[in-house]
Formats: C-alpha cells, sequence, structure tokens
C-alpha cells in the first residue's frame, strides 16, 4: 500500500519530467515494457515525434508470474495492450530475441526491425572444467522477486541429494526474498549444501559458472536471459524453462515446463551423472551461442551506427 501512494504522490511530476523530455527530443527512444517508455509514447504520439522503440521483456510474463501480486494479474491484460500499441507506433523496433517478443509485440507494418541480444562477452573468459567440475547446480538471477525460481531449485537439490550423493546449489544473487530461500533450505533441511553467493563481480561469477556441473534457470518469465547466454558461452550444460527467450537457446530436450518440479529433478540429474550427455550439451551450447553473438554483433553494429535513428527521422 505504502508503494501504491508512493507512485500515486510522484506520478505527476514524472508525467511532466517525460514530457519536457520529448518536447526537447527530435526523436524519442524508449525501452519497452514500462510505465516511463509507455508515458513517453504517449507524449511523442500527441507531439508527433517519431518513435524508436527497444522490446526488452514480455510485460504479460512478468505480471502473470505474480512479480506484482494480484493486482498485477488484474492489470496484464492493460499493460499487454498498451505495449503492443506503443511497439505498434514505433517507426523501428529493436528486439532482444529472434522471434519471440516479435510475435507478441509486433510492429507496425513495413516497419524495419533489428534482433539482437545486449550480452558482449568479455575477453579471455575460462572454459567448462567438465569431468573435472564440482558437482554442482548454479543459477544466477536477482531474489528481489521469485520469478527466477531459485525456490524451486532449492526444493530440486532437496530431491536430488537422495540419490546424487555430493550434488549442491550455488544461488548467485541477492534481493529482498532472500530470507525466504534461506528458510527454505532450512525448511527442507538442504542449508548445507545450498550456497547463498550474494552478487558477485563479472569475472568471479564467470569462474564459478565455469567450475560447475549444470546451470539452471527455472524462472517463470525472461526475456533474452545474459546470464544463461554467457553460461552457455563457457560450455555448462544448461536447463531452462519454457519461456521467452529461454526457448531459443537451449535444445527442447533441456526445457521444462514452469513448475514442473519432476522434469527439472530428471533434466538436471542426467547433466550431473551422464558426462557423455554433458559433454554433448556443452559442445553444442557453445556452439549456438557462438552463432547467435555473432548475428547480434551484426545487428547491434547496424543500431548503433544510428541506422534506425535515421529510418525514424524519414517518417
Amino acid at each position: 500500500m505504502y508503494r501504491g501512494r508512493q507512485i500515486v504522490k510522484v506520478f505527476p511530476k514524472l508525467l511532466f519530467a517525460i514530457l519536457r523530455a520529448v518536447i526537447s527530443s527530435r526523436i524519442v527512444v524508449v525501452r519497452l515494457p514500462g510505465p516511463i517508455g509507455s508515458l513517453a509514447v504517449m507524449w511523442a504520439v500527441l507531439l508527433r515525434r517519431p518513435i524508436v522503440a527497444e522490446v526488452v521483456g514480455d510485460v504479460g510474463d512478468v505480471l502473470g508470474a505474480g512479480t506484482l501480486g494480484p493486482f498485477g494479474r488484474r492489470l496484464r491484460y492493460v499493460a499487454v495492450t498498451v505495449t503492443r500499441l506503443s511497439v505498434r507506433r514505433a517507426s523501428a523496433v529493436h528486439y532482444v530475441t529472434d522471434q519471440v517478443l516479435q510475435d507478441r509485440y509486433p510492429a507496425g507494418r513495413d516497419v524495419p526491425t533489428w534482433a539482437f541480444s545486449d550480452v558482449v562477452i568479455p575477453d579471455d573468459v575460462p572454459d567448462w572444467a567438465g569431468k573435472e567440475a564440482r558437482l554442482e547446480i548454479i543459477a544466477v538471477g536477482s531474489q528481489e522477486q521469485m520469478y527466477k525460481g531459485h525456490d524451486q531449485l532449492i526444493r530440486a537439490v532437496a530431491r536430488l541429494r537422495l540419490d546424487v550423493p555430493g550434488v549442491a546449489l550455488r544461488l548467485i544473487g541477492d534481493g529482498r526474498c532472500q530470507p525466504r530461500l534461506v528458510a527454505l533450505s532450512e525448511e527442507l533441511e538442504v542449508s548445507d549444501i545450498v550456497e547463498f553467493s550474494g552478487w558477485l563481480g563479472h569475472r568471479e561469477v564467470f569462474d564459478m559458472v565455469s567450475r560447475a556441473a549444470v546451470f539452471a534457470m527455472p524462472s517463470t518469465t525472461e526475456g533474452r536471459p545474459r546470464a544463461l547466454v554467457e553460461a552457455m558461452y563457457v560450455g555448462l550444460p544448461a536447463v531452462g524453462t519454457r519461456v521467452g527467450g529461454i526457448v531459443e537457446l537451449l535444445q527442447d530436450e533441456d526445457l521444462v515446463e514452469v513448475g514442473d518440479l519432476d522434469r527439472l529433478c530428471h533434466a538436471l540429474r542426467r547433466y550431473l551423472t551422464d558426462q557423455e550427455a554433458a559433454n554433448q550439451a556443452s559442445q553444442r551450447n557453445r556452439r549456438h551461442v557462438e552463432s547467435s553473438l555473432a548475428a547480434s554483433a551484426r545487428a547491434r553494429e547496424s543500431w548503433s551506427a544510428g541506422d534506425a535513428l535515421a529510418v525514424a527521422a524519414t517518417r
């Protein structure tokens, strides 16, 4: 309730701050979904400013996952509709997925689009340790909300320890939901094998990932997940849910439905206990991400060179 009152209190200032920004701009670049981007589109339409949109996630999945509670679920249809209308108003659109977000939030007819991830792999990242890796499941992501599925991984490792001796779980990230996750690990009596690492430096994350056995991302919503792309580039076997951009990264055998704990455990167990399957997944993941990043680099170069702004300026 307090947060809602705060939003109401600052809304007029936010509205007019966005108006001033749009008035002073020849072209309006917005990031969607989000209230600031949608408000900027509203002012841009009213002031007849060309719009360039960047679509980085699916607001329908985010609200449907309960990120803002019951109110968010009720708001879902309105938010999806507003985002779709905002994207269709754009003169040029950048998507972070190859096709998933394009299908859900299509650009207008004959509007040019770019598809590329904002992931850039640093030089000299480590390779996956392979058979020398620790018997560890690793996940990276914010614990500010529960949509990353870290609670599912705690439940999964509680099952897996019964038939995979030595298995452990490392959760990299932090947020206000972490106390709930810690309490769950204690309730399921796995606090001795669940490591909460907090936020780490980029290089530290790569080092941790390279020494794990399998990367897991059982999220309820995703755009184009940076952590998964980076883990696959290292060559780590990976398992994820069938949502958002995850489906464009992983093979069908590595995908599970949201909330399917049995299937999640089965997929994780395979890479924890079958070295040949893990090796094949490692090679497959690395090849796929290298190809995807090469295509992204070409599209990003065009976008960064101002091609989208040039298009918008002529419309």
